[in-house]
C-alpha cells in the first residue's frame, strides 16, 4: 500500500468512525453564533486520532465540539442535558 492508499484509507475511517458515547450527535441541528447572528447547521462529523471530533458546518467551516459550545447556541431544538 502506497502513502496516498494509506491516506485515503485513513480519511474514509476518520469520516466513518462512530461518534463516542459521551459525546452527543448534532448533525442536522442548527446553530446561532453568539456573537454575530450567523447560523449553521451541522452536516457531517470527522473523528480525530485522539477521539476529538471536528463537526462540518453546511457553509464548509469546521468546528470542534469546545467551540460549538463556548461560541454557538442550538436553535429549534432545547438544549440536551450535559450539553
Amino acid at each position: 500500500m502506497n502513502k496516498d492508499e494509506i491516506r485515503s484509507n485513513n480519511d474514509a475511517l476518520r469520516r466513518n468512525a462512530p461518534i463516542p458515547a459521551n459525546e452527543f450527535d448534532i448533525r442536522g441541528v442548527r446553530f446561532e453564533n453568539i456573537h454575530n447572528g450567523i447560523t449553521m447547521e451541522i452536516v457531517s462529523h470527522w473523528v480525530g486520532d485522539m477521539g476529538v471530533i471536528l463537526w462540518t458546518s453546511d457553509a464548509g467551516d469546521i468546528y470542534s465540539t469546545r467551540d460549538i459550545k463556548a461560541h454557538w447556541v442550538m436553535q429549534d431544538i432545547e438544549e440536551p442535558e450535559g450539553w
